[in-house]
């Protein structure tokens, strides 16, 4: 009877175990992307599990030409890439102990100052630095009512998109000014209807597009910040 007991506790502790380590999220893996385009999910929605799961890909040329030959699109490839270079992002603290959060993308530089909560709504005030040698023209997308929209995700994984954008004196759905080089030029993003229950942004995705010289066409491209702290 006591042996009899003993293998059934033993037992109803590796199963245990086992149910926990399958519950861990382990890393997305090229295998990952290839099921979800198999899938058919839409472009959109793979890149957003690119940029907001961990992620070990190889991203080398072989390993790129696989993902390509499995039916993945350049902005898929371009979004595994992109999540192999941490390093672009830095994060600052002040005297205050408070996080700053700078990235660098396009040859711009953001910095984001704050994130204020007000009733239902967030606002979120950032800087602008065009790194370049020329002037160039960026566009800030608020509310252009398609996937492009710049949004932020809850502590909860609860999605709000941007109701409004403001870049220099530029104030609408979709903003363009153009940058000097290297003068700090103010921005902000609003967001609508908040839950009372949001109190911290795991990821505020800026959606963004700029001129470049020895292109035809305007160039998009997305900034991210993560883990910001709301103000009250």
């Amino acid at each position: 009877m006591k042996n009899t007991l003993l293998m059934f506790l033993l037992s109803a502790v590796f199963l245990f175990c086992v149910d926990g380590m399958a519950l861990q999220k382990k890393p997305l893996t090229n295998d990952d992307i290839i099921k979800m385009v198999k899938a058919d999910l839409p472009d959109d929605t793979i890149v957003l599990v690119i940029q907001t799961s961990p992620g070990e890909y190889d991203t080398s040329p072989q390993a790129l030409i696989v993902l390509k030959q499995q039916g993945a699109t350049q902005k898929i490839l371009d979004a595994v890439v992109q999540s192999n270079k941490p390093v672009k992002q830095s994060v600052s603290r002040d005297s205050a102990n408070r996080k700053t959060q700078k990235v660098t993308a396009k040859n711009y530089t953001f910095e984001l100052n704050s994130c204020k909560r007000s009733s239902e709504e967030i606002r979120c005030s950032l800087t602008i630095t065009n790194d370049d040698s020329e002037d160039r023209t960026l566009g800030l997308v608020g509310a252009k009512g398609n996937s492009e929209n710049s949004r932020v995700f809850d502590q909860a994984g609860t999605e709000y998109v941007a109701t409004q954008a403001q870049i220099g004196s530029r104030v609408g759905a979709y903003p363009r000014l153009e940058l000097v080089p290297n003068v700090l030029t103010k921005a902000s993003v609003r967001f609508e209807n908040v839950s009372p229950d949001t109190n911290s942004i795991r990821l505020l995705r800026l959606s963004c597009r700029t001129s470049i010289p020895t292109r035809i066409r305007d160039q998009d491209f997305s900034v991210d910040f993560r883990d910001v702290e709301l103000d009250k």
